[in-house]
């Protein structure tokens, strides 16, 4: 019976991998069951006649606190927050159990590098639709697929020079405070637009200014 879960799995490969010149590729994309008869397939599981593994797998105990610490940042990192203070006091005992629980998997330097690559590249392309839907207002956000940013991207053509974003948002954002405040202390009605851009604001400014 497997009584394992995923992430003492991956853990007991990576162990394998180090010793060992015949690595084992691509784990992480199994499922956990399929994982399970690789370590065995592997001999990486030294199970018990009764079919329980051994106690001495439990592979998370064989890596250091700042390892666990680097896969629980890079968990919360993937979601877009960051670890909450409670879990940087735990114990590396309490940390096991934190991961364990909620199937944190533990990865190597290399994944952890591909990962923040990953989620660099997908930052830049959500800014290049935000660019391009200030800037130009032509973007149809019904369109995009998040999965695949950069198929959307290349598909409309979308303006990648964004050097000067930041720029160019702020101006934006001081620009309808403005315009806000104006239609504030003049009595006039104004629309709030969820999404800004300068063809809107450009719009707003030309309609007020022939009344």
């Amino acid at each position: 019976m497997n009584t394992m879960c995923k992430v003492e799995l991956l853990a007991l490969v990576k162990i394998y991998n180090k010793s060992n010149q015949d690595k084992i590729q691509n784990a992480d994309k199994l499922k956990k069951d399929q994982l399970f008869q690789l370590c065995r397939r592997y001999n990486i599981i030294d199970e018990q006649p009764n079919g329980k593994e051994n106690d001495s797998c439990l592979s998370l105990k064989h890596v250091s606190k700042s390892n666990l610490m680097k896969d629980i940042e890079l968990h919360f990192l993937i979601k877009g927050s960051v670890i909450p203070p409670e879990i940087v006091k735990m114990k590396r005992k309490q940390i096991i159990e934190y991961m364990e629980y909620n199937d944190i998997l533990h990865y190597t330097q290399s994944r952890i590098e591909e990962e923040t690559k990953r989620i660099c590249l997908n930052e830049l392309h959500k800014n290049i639709i935000y660019y391009n839907i200030i800037r130009y207002d032509d973007v149809d956000v019904h369109k995009i697929d998040n999965d695949d940013l950069e198929s959307f991207i290349n598909e409309y053509n979308l303006d990648t020079n964004i050097a000067n974003f930041k720029q160019y948002s702020i101006l934006l954002q001081s620009i309808y405070m403005a315009y806000q405040t104006f239609c504030k202390t003049t009595g006039k009605e104004y629309t709030e637009d969820k999404l800004k851009s300068f063809v809107k604001i450009l719009n707003r400014l030309d309609d007020i200014t022939k009344k």
